[in-house]
């Protein structure tokens, strides 16, 4: 409890040592006992000679604290003795890392170690700490940037969230929209096409109830003048009701039920799909097939690509099942790429591509379908180079920059179709299982002269083609 820093209040000013049954003068100065009782005729302060009384009290809060003071002093120098020899602990063991007495040296316990002094080794230590705590402090400042960052991207995760939920509230608002002018439309038009065909069935109808009515007016006459006996009345009445030209019921016609509300009555929804796709931003892009190399076949349309297989050739190993593929695509309006024409610099990873017009700025996306197919790409062209998914017939690849490969994210499901979302604004390049719009792997690219582009390997199978969706 008394530590050195003020243990010196605790000491006697005569003997230089803690207090032993401290007693303290009428001046205020404390003393031993004996230090200031050891000669009767002395009875003057050693500090200040003030004449004190012979009937000297202890003061009992000094002693205490004296005590735990020696107490605390005690514990110290034992704990620097050696436990076993009970010699103070002078060296530090480098091989043991702990404090031993010169016996323990000697012993056998610590034949062969390396000794340093006490005072050497913390020395040496200290300075160790030193280095330590530049590097810890090097490294906790790395730590409260990182931590900055981190709250960056978080506060910056929260807005993109934020912004996100907005955007997708504002699309489902105006698709909602959409739909509710478009439901208003499609039944006020079923509305009117049923008041028509109403309308013509209700004069039809007051056609036949006037036929009705006349046909039973006749059918009265008939019957009243079945009763007349004179023949010269009946013959009058006769002759002057055959002379009128009632019309007969089978002049009469009958408007059906012709309701015709086609083709909403049986394609609606499919109807309306095709509608709304013209309010979505950005529409699928219409590409353009246009092949690459001769082995390459490109269908009348420009949407199905399939490859010419070539002849085995004796003494002739492929090594590179893409070495003999590629295409690009085209717009009516916008861009065009023409892909390689050169199978030799197409294999060693650099193809001869020259884009012609490139996608411009904004959000692009387009979709391809892949069958069953075994080697394909689907992907872009950026400065000469491919990023691209890629299908060996094993595994799905990503492929980058000049020829490099890697694995994809796992692919749980083989896609049919691959849709391919480029966004220009964050240079992300985005592949998706289009069945299920389950993202497959994002990669960035860069954002110069970029096209989109596909391939087939060599020994693809042309029945079941590389095909460029529609819509």
């Amino acid at each position: 409890m008394a530590s050195a820093s003020y243990r010196a209040e605790l000491t006697c000013s005569v003997c230089q040592d803690i207090f032993t049954d401290p007693v303290s003068l009428t001046c205020g100065h404390s003393f031993c006992r004996e230090c200031v009782t050891g000669s009767p005729e002395q009875r003057a302060c050693p500090c200040c000679q003030a004449v004190y009384a012979a009937n000297l009290t202890t003061n009992l809060t000094l002693k205490k604290l004296a005590n735990t003071a020696k107490e605390d002093l005690r514990n110290k120098v034992s704990s620097w003795m050696c436990a076993e020899h009970e010699e103070k602990l002078k060296l530090f063991c480098e091989t043991d890392q702990q404090l031993v007495c010169v016996i323990c040296r000697d012993g056998e316990e610590h034949d062969g170690h390396k000794f340093k002094p006490i005072k050497e080794a913390a020395q040496i230590r200290k300075q160790g700490l030193e280095d330590t705590m530049q590097l810890l402090i090097g490294q906790n400042r790395t730590t409260e940037d990182l931590i900055k960052t981190q709250e960056g991207e978080k506060m910056k995760l929260k807005q993109k969230s934020q912004h996100l939920k907005v955007q997708i509230s504002c699309h489902f608002d105006e698709m909602q929209q959409f739909l509710k002018r478009r439901q208003k439309e499609i039944q006020e038009d079923l509305e009117q096409k049923n008041k028509e065909a109403l309308n013509e069935m209700e004069v039809n109808l007051g056609r036949l109830k006037t036929h009705l009515s006349e046909g039973r007016e006749r059918e009265n006459w008939i019957r009243s003048e079945g009763d007349v006996s004179e023949p010269e009345a009946f013959l009058k009445g006769w002759a002057e009701k055959m002379r009128e030209q009632p019309s007969t019921a089978a002049e009469m016609t009958l408007v059906p039920e012709s309701l015709s509300f086609s083709p909403y009555s049986s394609h609606l929804q499919f109807l309306v799909w095709k509608e709304m796709l013209q309010i979505i931003k950005p529409l699928p892009d219409r590409l353009i097939m246009t092949p690459g190399n001769a082995k390459l076949t490109v269908s009348h349309d420009g949407r199905s690509m399939y490859s010419t297989p070539e002849p085995p050739v004796f003494g002739r190993r492929h090594t590179d099942p893409f070495s003999h593929f590629g295409s690009g695509f085209s717009t009516p309006t916008t861009y065009a790429l023409s892909t390689p024409t050169s199978s030799e610099r197409f294999s060693s990873g650099q193809p001869d591509c020259a884009v012609s017009a490139p996608f411009p700025d904004g959000q692009h996306y387009w979709e391809v379908e892949v069958g069953l197919g075994a080697l394909w790409e689907v992907g872009v062209t950026h400065n000469n180079l491919i990023t691209a998914l890629q299908y060996d017939g094993q595994q799905y690849l990503i492929k980058q920059d000049r020829g490099t490969a890697s694995p994809s994210s796992p692919v749980t499901d083989a896609p049919r179709k691959i849709g391919v979302y480029l966004n220009c604004e964050t240079n992300e390049l985005s592949f998706y299982n289009a069945d299920n719009s389950m993202l497959i792997h994002t990669i960035v690219v860069g954002m110069q002269n970029v096209a989109p582009y596909c391939a087939v390997g060599y020994d693809r199978v042309s029945p079941d083609p590389l095909k460029v969706c529609w819509y």
